[in-house]
């Protein structure tokens, strides 16, 4: 896992400042999707996010999640709220970003937060609207972790 985050960190870290559509001032919403495996637990979520560029290479997330997760034979349903920053190094049709972030869990009886760092790029499929994927590397409470999402995007 950590080789293909460093050759995707070492693409983007050479990629040129261009954009294909998202612009200063734009908005995103997305919509993704991970199943994550680790420390005795497995978890499926979906993430919905509102995103806002405050440069063309800025945007911060405001992220929401629902996830189920399997531990130790019992199921716990649990509702994510996190916060990303995330720099995105352009190109035309895939755009590399790296990300870090704070979550907080919630659910009957837990609750905690951490914090995730990681590499992505989005794919445009028209000027606006495409797919994105990103792996990262999280820590939330005594839990380490990592996590690979496949979502799809639009900027307006």
């Amino acid at each position: 896992m950590f080789k293909k985050i460093a050759a995707i960190a070492f693409v983007a870290a050479f990629a040129p400042v261009a954009f294909a559509g998202a612009e200063s001032g734009d908005a995103e919403i997305a919509v993704s999707g991970d199943i994550i495996s680790g420390d005795g637990f497995t978890s499926s979520t979906i993430f919905g996010a509102y995103g806002y560029y405050f440069t063309d290479a800025i945007k911060v997330d405001f992220i929401l999640g629902l996830s189920s997760v399997e531990a130790g034979g019992f199921t716990q349903d649990t509702t994510i709220y996190g916060i990303n920053g995330e720099y995105n190094f352009g190109g035309e049709d895939m755009v590399p970003f790296v990300f870090a972030g704070f979550v907080s869990f919630d659910s009957d009886g837990f609750s905690d937060t951490g914090y995730s760092v990681g590499v992505g790029a989005r794919f445009y499929m028209s000027e606006n609207a495409g797919f994105k994927i990103d792996a990262s590397m999280n820590t939330v409470g005594d839990a380490d972790y990592t996590a690979s999402k496949f979502g799809l995007f639009y900027n307006f």
